[in-house]
């Protein structure tokens, strides 16, 4: 027993696995008030770092901990395979991690009442099951920037007539996925076989339910290359089959599944909020009374699918289309939950209120509240909506745009999250902290339902520039102020009509801007290990002016809006230097014709002068075109200085208000000197435009003359 000890510093060095408690066969062993804090917080490439190992050893109870650091925090394994038992892990805080419990071979295991967060990159999962029965885990909750999988069972196993259930646990997090071992879901199942293992055979035993996942996309999951589902379920049977799947016992039910995206662009195509790996698991498995939302951008009814089969490469928009394939989730829903604020899970919408069905006997929540015993709310909450709730869920009016007038209306669309119908009541807005405007509502709103509401008068956003917004309902009996306000920042950008269109970047950035997730670029006087200068006078835009670019790093630069109306063939120009990691990190071109609310990749590999030298792959940007490759590597590459790079953009012609931006990937691990990029130009090609193809003479020969003609063509 160890009880109220503090333990500081590095489980680090040596050849062998080093940790601040390695313990083998020691079972009954508790470890309860402590606190744990390794002074190495950085990213590891080994996984022998631990806080606390424990081989062997069963009725173990790690409770009450405090841990900072590590690269496995808690592990729990058995070197022979056989079974272990009755281990405990409750009621700990972790907190800058790799994989915070990783645990083998399992039977009864409980992991409840713990918090998580701020995972590091390149970690495997915050909580692994692998070849396991029986097991429980509850009542936990994952906050933060996190970059893989939070809860990962591989190989579980109904032996004893109990499935191992994940049950009222919150995810409620930032996801940036690293992809470096391809772990993308918040919570993923996996069934495998294992001879070797205490539990050899995976057909079974795996429950899901009353969880909340709510996933705001950031950096690498923002991609439309790869798949990601909130809970995605792997087997090893592909393609189609009769119904006989490994999983004869996977059940879905109850769990609230969300995903939005922090840029305000659409969830990806390629996310789902149920990703099924194969058709097996599709028709084996058990789902219903679930709520599946990925939250649109306005204009849109739906980001991402609801449901993927993936190897028969099948989605399914809508409930009703998944229900009328495969006979699943005919009473789940696709409700917007509303959650009570951007990091929080406990949903407010009394339409999301009473959707559940008793399963499995879970009488309480995540907070331990009685549960509904009819009618259970879905996900970790259970939840009682106030009778008066309004509130401003979007602003419609005005958005981010392409010169921007000098009267545009200011619009807001209403919800009303109650339980009664609500009239006459007040609203207002706020630009930049100024004073509020106000208007009333006059109308009718029913519970549930969405209305537009536009305020008297207008406002100037002419002048290029960021406008925060603040807009808010003012009902004085409205029992619920977490969801009457959003604010959002409107970015007017100016319109440049000029043509030709040249900024070599000397004077000034030119209304070019970078943002994105890790983003290293900068404008100034390169100094890197290997762009050491502009590409014309002293400025440029690069990924880090003095050394290398970020890992996971998904970072734009950013034009202003072009008006290209007097182009009739337009052709696109600049000078590019890139020095990346070779098969992994890369950028392209973009362009946009709405405001950058989708973008299009200009051209492909070798379409035009100097244009995308390959696609990417390995890593999880693999397949996409790019500029990559570095004079470091093996064989060298990248360009090795600065090239001009030309491609002619003919569906631009005639076009107002289009945005071009230069994208930069890089995934896990290993970085270069990266992108730079000088003198962009946007014109017609010239009438007339020649090269030089060969050099005629001299030729190669003996006793040629000191004053030989030369000649091309």
């Amino acid at each position: 027993t160890l009880r109220r000890t503090m333990m500081n510093g590095s489980a680090t060095g040596g050849t062998f696995p080093t940790a601040h408690i390695d313990a083998n066969q020691a079972s009954f062993l508790q470890v309860s008030g402590c606190v744990f804090q390794d002074s190495v917080v950085s990213t590891f490439v080994s996984r022998d770092n631990y806080g606390i190992n424990a081989e062997n050893s069963s009725n173990v109870t790690i409770s009450g901990n405090s841990f900072l650091g590590f690269a496995t925090v808690v592990a729990l394994g058995s070197t022979s395979g056989s079974a272990l038992t009755l281990n405990q892990v409750t009621n700990n805080s972790f907190a800058g991690y790799l994989d915070a419990i990783t645990a083998f071979d399992q039977l009864g295991m409980l992991i409840s009442g713990n918090t998580f967060e701020q995972q590091r990159p390149n970690g495997m999962a915050a909580v692994t099951l692998n070849q396991v029965s029986a097991c429980q885990v509850h009542s936990n909750k994952f906050s933060g920037v996190v970059y893989t999988t939070q809860i990962r069972v591989t190989n579980s196993n109904d032996s004893i007539g109990q499935p191992t259930r994940i049950y009222n646990n919150s995810i409620a997090v930032d996801f940036n996925p690293s992809g470096v071992f391809g772990l993308n879901a918040p919570i993923l199942i996996e069934g495998f076989s294992d001879t070797s293992s205490a539990f050899p055979d995976p057909k079974d035993g795996v429950e899901l339910a009353f969880n909340t996942i709510k996933v705001r996309c950031l950096g690498n999951s923002t991609s439309t290359s790869l798949n990601y589902g909130l809970i995605h379920a792997v087997d090893n049977t592909f393609g189609p089959v009769a119904p006989s799947s490994p999983f004869v016992n996977l059940s879905i039910y109850n769990n609230n599944l969300y995903a939005e995206s922090v840029a305000g662009s659409a969830v990806p195509s390629s996310w789902s909020a149920l990703l099924l790996e194969s058709d097996s698991i599709a028709r084996r498995c058990s789902s219903n009374y679930n709520n599946f939302y990925l939250k649109p951008i306005p204009g849109q009814t739906q980001g991402g699918n609801l449901v993927s089969v993936q190897l028969l490469n099948l989605s399914f928009a809508t409930c009703s289309a998944w229900t009328a394939a495969y006979n699943k989730d005919s009473n789940s829903v696709s409700l917007n939950p509303v959650f009570a604020g951007a990091n929080l899970s406990i949903p407010l919408s009394a339409a999301f209120n009473d959707l559940g069905i008793p399963f499995g006997g879970i009488g309480s929540d995540i907070n331990g509240i009685t549960r509904n015993t009819t009618t259970p709310d879905i996900g970790a909450f259970e939840f009682t909506p106030s009778p008066n709730d309004v509130g401003v869920v979007a602003l419609v009016s005005p958005i981010s745009g392409c010169g921007l007038g000098t009267a545009v209306p200011v619009s807001v669309r209403l919800v009303n999250f109650g339980t009664v119908a609500q009239s006459n009541f007040g609203l207002a807005y706020t630009l930049g902290g100024g004073s509020p405007v106000t208007g009333t509502f006059a109308g009718t709103i029913n519970p549930g339902d969405t209305v537009l509401f536009t305020f008297t008068g207008s406002v100037n956003l002419s002048t290029p520039g960021t406008y925060n917004f603040s807009a808010y309902t003012t009902l004085g009996s409205d029992g619920q102020n977490l969801n009457d306000t959003v604010t959002v920042s409107v970015l007017s950008v100016p319109l440049i009509g000029t043509m030709p269109y040249y900024e070599d970047f000397e004077a000034s950035s030119g209304g070019w801007s970078s943002y994105g997730a890790n983003n290293s670029w900068q404008r100034g006087t390169p100094t890197g290990p290997v762009i050491t200068s502009a590409g014309g006078g002293t400025q440029s835009w690069t990924t880090n002016l003095t050394g290398d670019y970020n890992d996971n790093e998904l970072s734009y630069l950013e034009s202003p809006c072009l008006n290209l109306t007097t182009l009739t063939s337009p052709q696109v120009r600049f000078k590019i230097w890139w020095d990346s990691e070779s098969g992994y990190d890369g950028t392209q071109l973009q362009y946009s014709t709405n405001g950058g609310t989708t973008w299009t990749v200009a051209g492909t590999v070798g379409s035009g002068i100097n244009w995308y030298n390959s696609t990417l792959t390995s890593g999880p940007w693999t397949g996409l075109s790019c500029w990559n490759g570095s004079a470091t590597g093996f064989p060298p590459g990248g360009s090795q200085g600065w090239l001009t790079a030309q491609h002619n953009l003919p569906a631009l012609a005639g076009v107002s208000g289009v945005k071009f931006r230069f994208t930069f990937v890089s995934d896990g691990s290993v970085t270069r000197d990266g992108i730079g990029i000088d003198d962009f130009r946007v014109s017609d090609p010239p009438p007339v435009e020649a090269k030089l193809a060969a050099i005629t003479a001299p030729l190669t020969g003996c006793g040629l003359p000191n004053n030989a003609q030369v000649s091309i063509r």
